[in-house]
């Protein structure tokens, strides 16, 4: 094995691109790969400066509820792993609560909810004639919801019709 390679078992090294099985970790020395193995995860809420600012952009910085520590905020692994920790939360926490769905979202979106026995239903966010938001029929919808309702929103990135709602 040349000096600048070490395989390495099955680990746990999250966050370094480590997978299972055997790595060839190219250049990077020993004393580098003995910090990675000690490395620790984060906690279970995720990385708390990543929390933050998530709350922030989302709120606001300057919102009350900020202000007052009324906001708690988790990382999740993926949109799915994301939505399974809000639907168990919801469940929980919320019982008999409705969450309102996009339409059209992903086909595993109502899966999630049902999973968790929440119940749901959709409202208009994508209008086909202009190929774009449905921002009234959007409104309309949360707007008829009843109080309490949560509303799960595609702010960006991979939307089930591939319209990005930001500029």
């Amino acid at each position: 094995m040349a000096s600048s390679t070490l395989s390495l078992p099955s680990a746990s090294l999250p966050f370094h691109g480590i997978s299972k099985g055997k790595s060839d970790l190219g250049d990077i020395n020993k004393e580098k790969i003995n910090t990675l193995i000690k490395a620790k995860y984060l906690p279970i809420e995720g990385l708390a400066a990543f929390n933050k600012v998530t709350a922030e952009l989302l709120l606001g910085a300057d919102n009350p509820v900020i202000k007052q520590q009324r906001v708690a905020t988790v990382q999740g692994l993926s949109g799915t792993g994301s939505l399974r920790l809000a639907a168990a939360l919801i469940e929980r926490y919320f019982p008999g609560a409705k969450v309102l769905i996009s339409s059209p979202t992903w086909g595993n979106h109502k899966n999630i909810f049902n999973d968790a026995r929440v119940p749901w239903s959709e409202y208009r966010y994508y209008d086909p004639k202009t190929v774009g938001l449905d921002f009234e029929g959007m409104i309309v919808g949360i707007k008829a919801a009843r109080e309490g309702s949560f509303v799960l929103l595609h702010g960006c990135a991979q939307q089930s019709n591939r319209y990005r709602s930001n500029p």
